[in-house]
């Protein structure tokens, strides 16, 4: 059986630290631009009882979608908790 050094040993679990860091931030980081997105990213459609409902990627939408202009500026910002719009910013 062969027996790892204290130096390789603990370079090993401080590049394993590392790897698990960096592969978190850029998780986060995805996440929260996909919770952030413009009104025409969104599917509008109505629920059974007839309330307007977006969907992203065919899911309940959460998080805030932007009203752009034609220059590309954002103009609006609505809040989104199960796809149902929450307040205007």
């Amino acid at each position: 059986m062969m027996k790892l050094s204290t130096v390789a040993l603990t370079s090993y679990v401080l590049s394993l630290l590392f790897f698990v860091v960096v592969f978190n931030i850029g998780n986060t980081h995805s996440q929260e631009q996909e919770n952030d997105l413009s009104f025409k990213d969104l599917d509008k459609t109505t629920d059974l009882m007839g309330i307007e409902v977006y969907l992203y990627n065919g899911n309940p939408f959460n998080g805030t979608a932007n009203y752009i202009n034609r220059r590309g500026r954002i103009t609006g910002k609505m809040n989104f908790l199960d796809g149902r719009g929450q307040d205007l910013k």
